[in-house]
C-alpha cells in the first residue's frame, strides 16, 4: 500500500506542474493500487505531429522503484521514434482492464482509437481490442491487431527455436534477415513457398521424421509439413512451434494480409536505443 500512496503522490505532483493532462485512479483497501491511467501533457499536440492512425501497446515488467507492471501505448513521430502519450498500471492485466485502457485513451485524448494497434500476442490484449465499443473507434470499426515482429521474433522466437540454430548470435541474425524476407512476401503464394523453404532451411534434419530417412523434407509443401509428427529433439521442437504458433497468425504478420509498407520504431531499453520493426 505505501508504493501505492507513493505512486499517486508523485503523479499528482506532475499533475500540478502540469506534466499530465488527466489522471484516474482506483484502488482497493486489500490490494492496494488496482487501477491507474494518465497521459501526458501536450498528447493531443503529439497525435497531430505523429499522426494517429498507428499505435503500439507494449507492457513493462515493473515499474522501476514499484511492483507494479506499466503499460503504454505510443505514437511515432516523423523520424519512426515511439513516443510513448498514455500509460496504465493494472493489477490483472485482464481483457476487461486492456478495454478501459482503450476506454481512457480515448476520453484522455479526446480521440477515437487508432486504426491500427500493433502488439504482442497477449490474449487479453487482442481480446480487449474486439470489444471496445463502436463509439470509441474510427467509423465504428474494431482497429485492427497486428502483431509487433520484435516481440515475436526477438522475444518469442528467439526464445523458442533459437537453440535449435547452430552457431548462435551470428546465424540468428542470418535467421532473422530470412524470416523478414518470408514476412516481406508480397502474396499468400508465396509467403507459403518461402516460409517452408525457411523450415527446410534452418530445421529440417531427416531423423526428426518418424518416416526416417526415406522422407525427402526438401520436396514438401506446407500441406504436407502440418500433417507430420516430429520427434521430441530440438529440431523437431522448433519445428513444431513454428508450425503451431508462428504460421496459424501469419495473417497479423505478413505483409500480403494487411499491406502496410514497413515501419521502423526505436524506443529506449536499459540506456540503449533498440530497432524495433513493425
Amino acid at each position: 500500500m505505501k508504493d501505492a500512496e507513493e505512486l499517486v503522490e508523485s503523479i499528482r505532483k506532475w499533475e500540478s506542474e502540469k506534466r499530465i493532462e488527466y489522471f484516474r485512479f482506483e484502488s482497493q483497501r486489500e490490494k492496494g493500487l488496482s487501477d491507474l491511467f494518465f497521459t501526458i501533457q501536450g498528447s493531443k499536440e503529439l497525435s497531430e505531429r505523429c499522426g494517429d492512425d498507428v499505435c503500439v501497446i507494449d507492457s513493462t515488467l515493473h515499474v522501476p522503484k514499484y511492483s507494479y507492471k506499466l503499460v503504454s501505448m505510443q505514437y511515432m513521430d516523423s523520424e519512426l521514434v515511439s513516443r510513448p502519450f498514455a500509460f496504465a498500471i493494472m493489477l490483472d492485466e485482464s481483457p476487461k482492464d486492456y478495454m478501459a485502457f482503450c476506454k481512457d485513451v480515448c476520453y484522455g485524448t479526446k480521440q477515437k482509437l487508432a486504426r491500427v494497434v500493433f502488439s504482442d500476442e497477449d490474449s487479453s490484449v487482442i481480446s480487449a481490442l474486439t470489444l471496445v465499443p463502436s463509439r470509441y473507434t474510427r467509423n465504428g470499426i474494431p482497429p485492427a491487431r497486428l502483431t509487433c515482429i520484435w516481440h515475436l521474433l526477438d522475444l518469442k522466437m528467439r526464445k523458442a527455436v533459437g537453440s535449435s540454430i547452430e552457431g548462435g548470435a551470428v546465424n540468428w541474425k542470418c535467421f532473422r534477415t530470412d524470416f523478414i524476407a518470408v514476412r516481406s512476401s508480397t502474396s499468400e503464394e508465396e509467403l507459403s513457398l518461402r516460409f517452408c523453404k525457411l523450415l527446410q532451411m534452418w530445421f529440417c534434419q531427416t531423423e526428426d521424421c518418424d518416416d526416417g530417412p526415406a522422407c525427402n523434407l526438401h520436396g514438401m509443401c506446407m500441406k504436407d509439413f502440418q500433417k507430420m509428427e516430429f520427434k521430441n529433439t530440438r529440431s523437431g521442437r522448433a519445428l513444431r512451434y513454428m508450425l503451431n504458433h508462428v504460421w496459424p497468425i501469419g495473417e497479423n504478420w505478413a505483409f500480403c494480409f494487411f499491406h502496410i509498407t514497413e515501419i521502423w520504431a526505436c524506443s529506449h531499453r536499459k540506456g540503449q536505443k533498440v530497432c524495433i520493426q513493425l
